[in-house]
């Protein structure tokens, strides 16, 4: 691939999952030439680990927001708000989006690159789905805030990379979903044939970081950052291996365990992510970015250490 020359980089939501990655891939590229420095914004610095600098900002405040971005060229935007609350939702990223686009405008930032998510569209079967193929149709609210903001993005001429279920060191969502309902079931929804194409974070971050260092044209495009599609199955045994959590691998058919998630709580849309196929083409992005997608689902040390913490309490699922 092509990368701009000293590119100075800002991250926002730098201690949340996606953002630390980004910031270690942006780390590592700054040692490669390929970025020229790396900034992380963050509400409270004291929140990155000792010997981290990071730079205070809000994104209901506007004028932290200029002052934390000024002398930076490129933006990966990966704050936000994952929970329920649909105000927070709207505040956070929808009008925090609009906010810090509005500021790194005002401050001459050349590229922004927003981390959003398949999920704006709804539910499948979604099977080697390209960019441009399928007209979004979120099916929550929190699904509407980041299609939302992805609109904001793009009419400002930034980019928008659309993330797959994403595992890994920081994951309290995907792989604790997975497994509780797992458990739950005492077996895996028809075997865990359902194909996904789940991007471990560490690789997020290096396509995010990516993106942000190429000189090709990116404006106003929409990327999917996902892995080869493989069955569920794969990616909790991957897990399971490393962390020995003993899961059962008993067959359970999805139209008894339907009724089942229900009463748990699961939503239509989490139930579907589990039992139908969503893999999404990422080749684009992996061909910019110079790199091959991983055939199979990988847990690094620091992810095991995660999961093995992380996997003794309760989850509450999926997210989407």
């Amino acid at each position: 691939m092509h990368f701009g020359t000293g590119r100075n980089l800002v991250i926002s939501g730098a201690s949340g999952f996606v953002g630390r990655a980004v910031a270690s891939a942006a780390d590592d590229a700054t040692v490669a030439g390929s970025i020229g420095s790396v900034r992380r914004i963050v509400r409270d610095p004291g929140v990155l680990p000792r010997g981290t600098a990071g730079t205070a900002a809000d994104l209901t405040d506007p004028e932290s927001l200029e002052r934390a971005l000024d002398g930076a060229t490129v933006l990966v935007h990966a704050a936000g708000y994952r929970g329920s609350d649909s105000a927070l939702q709207r505040k956070v990223n929808v009008d925090g989006t609009r906010a810090i686009v509005a500021a790194a405008a005002a401050v001459g930032i050349e590229r922004v690159v927003l981390v959003s998510t398949t999920a704006v569209y709804g539910s499948g079967a979604h099977r080697g789905v390209m960019e441009g193929q399928l007209v979004p149709h979120p099916e929550s609210s929190l699904s509407e805030s980041r299609l939302e903001a992805e609109d904001i993005v793009l009419r400002a001429g930034g980019c928008v990379v659309r993330a797959d279920l994403t595992y890994g060191d920081g994951d309290r969502w995907v792989v604790p979903g997975l497994v509780r309902v797992q458990r739950m079931l005492g077996g895996a929804v028809d075997d865990g044939a359902a194909l996904t194409s789940a991007i471990a974070v560490r690789d997020l971050g290096r396509l995010l970081v990516a993106v942000a260092a190429t000189s090709s044209e990116v404006s106003g495009r929409v990327f999917h950052a996902a892995a080869h599609p493989v069955p569920l199955s794969a990616l909790l045994g991957v897990v399971d291996a490393a962390v020995g959590l003993g899961l059962s691998a008993r067959p359970v058919r999805r139209a008894d365990a339907l009724p089942l998630l229900r009463r748990e709580g699961l939503t239509l849309h989490q139930i579907d992510l589990m039992t139908s196929d969503h893999w999404y083409d990422g080749s684009t992005l992996w061909t910019l970015a110079g790199l091959r997608s991983p055939i199979v689902p990988s847990i690094d040390a620091r992810a095991a250490d995660w999961y093995a913490r992380i996997l003794k309490t309760e989850s509450r699922g999926v997210t989407g």
